[in-house]
């Protein structure tokens, strides 16, 4: 359990279950890839600062996007 209170601006909340901080876009897959095959519920957490958890916490995975995550762009392949 880990405490959303200092990752949301509002610094309040309860905790999450898990908690997992990625690092890379090759770890974003990999986490993206063991939750779909799980089924595990899961929040991804960006900076923070339109987020309100609540003091009951998530029973979940909550995935914290880090440093290089400050710009992610998409495309599609069809």
């Amino acid at each position: 359990n880990e405490a959303h209170a200092g990752r949301a601006a509002a610094c309040v909340g309860g905790a999450a279950a898990l908690v997992v901080t990625i690092e890379s876009p090759d770890d974003l897959g990999l986490v993206a890839r063991a939750v779909r095959e799980s089924g595990v519920a899961s929040f991804v957490l960006g900076r923070g600062s339109n987020v309100l958890v609540a003091d009951e916490g998530y029973d979940g995975l909550v995935v914290v996007l880090g440093s290089f995550a400050t710009s992610i762009d998409i495309s599609v392949t069809r």
